[in-house]
């Protein structure tokens, strides 16, 4: 029943621990997010008891004001005289029972702002050992990002997530870039969109992105050709492209093509992954199933517990990458290889 989904009791209010990274949430969420979500429930619960006491007065007076006007307007046209009194009397009448409608509806009209999007996330961040700092980052944070999904006039970022996963430095936001138009909107990516801090500073421009999705890196892909590589596998999955042929390769060593290839085979079943990797930082636009900047409704207590699940596998995903590139990070071979080439 859909009242038991929006008014749930206290005790069906429960998050169930599904993968390792949740664990020991469930008694954070029941000290921090569980009472706020219960305040949203008891706010509806109030406003639909609102709602019911207002309803018998509310069709007296809609009912009676709808009277008094029929009446007063039957007589004006009967007596020919548009301007006698019971004309202004049905008007009255009239703004009386709009006014009652407004009064009734203001009965369901409720904020539902307990719990906001930004408290909830920074619980699931901290779990990761990440912080977050922001409602809505500011898009300038991509103004000089090398990777960017093309085909987007506007884009959007969520809270963002900043930390260190063992020596690799972090920045990640949920990102929706859409297209407008004056009768239409539409989302042209959603994901994420995650920044890694190199141990080196590479002097090249290296592009990866899966082949059925090229189109995705439009003029960003100037300048550069298409690297060979060993790997047939990943290059039947995979476009890469650099305006340096021999730095992207040692870039891309036989382990780092075997990490990235692990890792979109668990984690990435959307399409669209794209790999940039430039001056500092490495950066992945990385599509998702889901919109999380704009899906939180947390008036509904089991719709907020599937948005916090979610963000669960998500950032899960993101940090099963940053920790497998941290473990390459600290590989000798493929650090000291990057240092001399790049030296």
């Amino acid at each position: 029943m859909p009242s038991d989904l929006t008014n749930p009791s206290p005790e069906a209010i429960v998050f169930d621990e599904t993968i390792p990274e949740e664990k020991g949430f469930a008694e954070i969420f029941d000290a921090q997010i569980k009472p706020r979500l219960l305040e949203d429930v008891e706010k509806r619960r109030q406003a639909k008891a609102e709602t019911r006491r207002r309803l018998p007065r509310f069709l007296c007076l809609s009912l009676g004001s709808l009277a008094v006007f029929v009446t007063a307007f039957v007589v004006a046209v009967v007596l020919k005289d548009l301007t006698m009194p019971a004309l202004t009397v049905a008007m009255i009448a009239a703004v009386v029972g709009v006014g009652s409608l407004f009064w009734f509806m203001m009965a369901g009209n409720v904020a539902y702002d307990s719990l906001p999007r930004l408290a909830a996330v920074r619980t699931v961040a901290a779990q990761f050992g990440l912080a977050c700092d922001s409602e809505n980052a500011d898009a300038s944070l991509l103004a000089k990002a090398f990777i960017q999904p093309a085909g987007g006039t506007e884009v959007s970022l969520g809270p963002r997530l900043s930390g260190k996963r063992g020596t690799v430095e972090l920045e990640a936001w949920p990102i929706i870039r859409r297209t407008r138009t004056q009768k239409s909107s539409q989302i042209f990516f959603h994901g994420w969109y995650l920044r890694l801090h190199l141990p080196v500073t590479v002097k090249s421009r290296t592009a990866i992105v899966e082949r059925d999705a090229r189109y995705l890196l439009a003029g960003g892909a100037a300048g550069m050709q298409e690297v060979t590589l060993e790997s047939t596998e990943f290059a039947k999955r995979f476009y890469v492209c650099s305006d340096d042929q021999i730095e992207s390769r040692v870039i891309l060593s036989p382990d780092v093509i075997e990490h990235i290839s692990r890792w979109v085979t668990a984690f990435s079943g959307y399409g669209g992954l794209m790999i940039g990797i430039s001056g500092e930082n490495a950066e992945l636009a990385i599509p998702t199933g889901e919109n999380r900047l704009e899906r939180w409704t947390p008036q509904v207590p089991t719709t907020a517990i599937k948005e916090l699940h979610g963000y669960f596998l998500e950032i899960a995903g993101l940090m099963t990458f940053v920790d497998g590139f941290d473990a390459l990070v600290e590989s000798e071979g493929w650090r000291s290889e990057l240092e001399r080439k790049t030296s």
